[in-house]
């Protein structure tokens, strides 16, 4: 869900919302303290054939790079933003988005995804869903295989897919 979303969804009188979204992304993108990569991540993209992956995310371009790159990450060749896409999570926008830059069709993608909108807008785009626990305080109830962090999570390229092997 992105913040002009839910600054709109207050339906306050007198508000600008783009005024509003803009301050809010100036105090995300200077208060990145505190973001760090979900355990073996850095290395997962690392292992990650370019051109095979992309990130999908209802951050603006700007708070996107500023993320990941407090987090250790390279920004993406394959980005798509809240810039790209009508429309945010839950619907399936983003992830459609993607796989078209790769190149793929959608039921041929795996998406790893954190939050329920994201988990519903990779179920609706109609791609594979494994849910990433690492940022849960509790557990949240999915059908989609889990894991708690990338660290374990096993990547063999075979001919022109991924292959991966979860942990038990």
């Amino acid at each position: 869900v992105r913040a002009a979303e839910t600054i709109a969804a207050q339906n306050l009188s007198g508000i600008d919302i783009d005024a509003e979204v803009a301050w809010v992304e100036r105090g995300e993108i200077e208060d990145v303290d505190g973001v760090a990569p979900i355990k073996g991540a850095v290395d997962f993209v690392k292992r990650l054939p370019p051109g095979r992956w992309a990130v999908v995310t209802s951050c603006t371009p700007a708070l996107a790079r500023a993320r990941m790159a407090a987090a250790g990450l390279d920004t993406p060749p394959n980005l798509v933003t809240a810039a790209d896409v009508a429309l945010g999570k839950p619907a399936p926008d983003g992830f459609l988005k993607g796989a078209e830059m790769l190149g793929v069709d959608i039921a041929d993608c795996l998406v790893f995804e954190d939050a329920p909108a994201g988990i519903e807008a990779g179920e609706r785009s109609g791609a594979d869903v494994a849910v990433v626990t690492a940022a849960h305080i509790r557990p949240l109830p999915t059908r989609h295989r889990t894991v708690d962090d990338y660290d374990r999570l096993g990547l063999t390229v075979a001919g022109d897919g991924l292959r991966l092997a979860w942990p038990d």
